[in-house]
């Protein structure tokens, strides 16, 4: 009779302790390139609507590079909103181990006129 307490109180607690512990959702860095034609630009990042970079950026002419932005959040799906000197673009994104994200900026006018502004965003995994 005591085994049978014993078993049933064991089959309760690993009841109660299977419900009640939530899936651990393990964090991944995410790798961000700002690239190309950066010039003393405002870049302001923000993922699922919070601030991850904000700060003037021009591009390494030798490199190409401007920024590495590196955060590290758990894997899932996200919102980054780009926004450079108030132009804004969105993009949604599924975030997995070895994700890295390039960001290029495109301004052919030297009024800044919206029209020949373009944020060009690609993604892929690292092996």
């Amino acid at each position: 009779m005591k085994n049978i307490i014993k078993i049933s109180f064991l089959f309760i607690v690993l009841a109660i302790a299977s419900v009640s512990c939530k899936k651990i959702n393990k964090s991944e860095d995410l790798r961000i390139d700002l690239i190309s034609k950066f010039e003393n630009d405002l870049v302001t990042l923000k993922l699922d609507q919070e601030e991850i970079f904000s700060q003037y950026v021009t591009t390494d002419p030798f490199d190409g590079l401007s920024e590495i932005i590196i955060v590290n959040v758990p894997k899932g799906k996200y919102e980054l909103t780009i926004i450079i000197n108030s132009f804004e673009v969105e993009t949604k994104f599924k975030h997995e181990a070895g994700r890295y994200i390039r960001i290029c900026y495109e301004n052919n006018s030297p009024e800044h006129d919206s029209e020949y502004r373009a944020i060009n965003i690609s993604s892929d995994i690292l092996e």
